[in-house]
């Protein structure tokens, strides 16, 4: 059976009344398609869920208009979509095509963490192929990364204390490729969810072609693991298990 829930090592998902925090950090308003019914799942659970966005994305091929013009549209996208979910969203204001890793970007990142205090982190996996392979994306992940780690530290250009707690961390989607374990989790229960999600965006852009995609990756992870629809992750490490057993 596939889990519900991320944090939970393998077999029956196990609900626990320690209600976790979620940050997902993706680098566009519309990024989190790749991880939308985890986070859903967890919204529905009753944890804390804050979707952020490096950039508001004003170098979009969707939307006509200023750069002002389309910071307003994607920034209402975002707030629509985190109303839907049941979480609150954020944009770290970094610019469009231009995410670069580096030290003082990680710790624009790492501030963020310090604030929210997440259990669990999920951002962009490193792809490569063109569409999901934009090196926002990539770039994200390397940030991401290295920012949970400046977290831990005393950094005097960061005024927040230290957060310590180990972070479990996932990258979407998961690749069987990767050196990093594979886990999947069962979002059969949020397809009518994605449906709603996706309308938002094509409200704007039109029809979009990522919603077909989404539902036929997800129907393949699920054909694999027994369950309808499923979303994969790689595991960079877990904070904590909710499990006693492997099985």
């Amino acid at each position: 059976m596939c889990n519900l829930y991320l944090n939970v090592v393998t077999g029956k998902s196990i609900i626990t009344a320690v209600k976790k925090t979620l940050l997902s950090i993706f680098a566009h308003s519309d990024d989190e398609l790749a991880a939308i019914g985890t986070i859903a799942n967890h919204a529905k659970r009753g944890d804390r869920i804050i979707m952020a966005c490096m950039t508001p994305g004003t170098r979009t091929s969707f939307l006509d208009g200023t750069d002002e013009e389309k910071r307003a549209a994607r920034t209402k996208q975002a707030e629509e979509v985190a109303k839907l979910v049941g979480a609150e969203a954020r944009c770290l204001d970094f610019e469009d095509t231009a995410i670069y890793p580096s030290r003082e970007a990680s710790l624009k990142v790492a501030e963020l963490i310090r604030e929210i205090k997440p259990t669990i982190i999920i951002t962009w996996n490193q792809l490569w192929a063109t569409g999901p392979g934009h090196p926002d994306h990539r770039y994200t992940s390397v940030i991401v990364l290295d920012a949970v780690s400046y977290a831990r530290f005393k950094i005097p250009e960061i005024s927040l204390p230290p957060y310590r707690e180990i972070i479990s961390l996932y990258l979407a989607p998961g690749l069987p490729t990767s050196p990093f374990p594979l886990c999947y989790v069962d979002i059969s229960t949020q397809e009518k969810l994605i449906r709603q999600f996706t309308s938002i965006y094509e409200k704007m852009y039109g029809p979009w072609q990522a919603l077909n995609l989404k539902l036929a990756s997800s129907a393949v992870n699920g054909f694999s693991l027994g369950c309808e629809l499923a979303e994969s992750f790689n595991v960079i490490q877990r904070g904590s298990s909710e499990a006693k057993y492997l099985d």
